[in-house]
């Protein structure tokens, strides 16, 4: 497994004690609990869902941490690295307040994400960046995503070459 790849399942392993028994409304009218996935969410054909008795939305509410991009630098002989990561949050709520069940989920990931950054844990957040908006695009009838974008620094590579 690459480093960044074993960053991704820390990170999202990590989520998930944080809303161990919560429940939240789902398109059927009833709760679940969340669902974490890593880059996408899986691909089920709607003829699948119908077969296997599911709603066409059954995936939410949902937590999905998707790896956006990493950068390396060199600046004064030394080598840095930090990779960037998005969060989807999808949920349901028939309210025209409805965004504030995404908006608490994003705040709880935002608060584990940046406190206690000297605590030993898997990954390491860089503290100078979190930015968190609803998708106010994709969020429609009671259908609410919200976006959290974050850094966290990265293994880098180090090339040397004798002279």
């Amino acid at each position: 497994m690459t480093p960044i790849l074993r960053i991704e399942n820390n990170i999202l392993e990590s989520f998930k004690p944080l809303f161990t028994g919560e429940k939240f409304e789902t398109p059927g009218k009833e709760k679940k609990e969340l669902e974490f996935h890593k880059g996408f969410l899986p691909f089920e054909s709607y003829k699948e869902k119908i077969q296997n008795g599911k709603d066409k939305n059954s995936d939410i509410p949902f937590v999905l941490l998707r790896y956006k991009e990493d950068e390396q630098e060199l600046a004064n002989g030394r080598y840095s690295a930090q990779a960037v990561w998005e969060i989807i949050i999808g949920t349901y709520k028939e309210s025209s307040d409805g965004y504030s069940t995404g908006l608490y989920i994003a705040d709880k990931l935002k608060k584990h994400l940046m406190e206690y950054p000297n605590v030993p844990r898997k990954f390491s957040v860089k503290q100078d960046y979190i930015k968190t908006k609803l998708l106010e695009a994709e969020s429609s009838g009671y259908y609410w995503f919200h976006k959290i974008e974050f850094k966290t620094y990265a293994p880098y590579y180090d090339c040397k070459i004798p002279l």
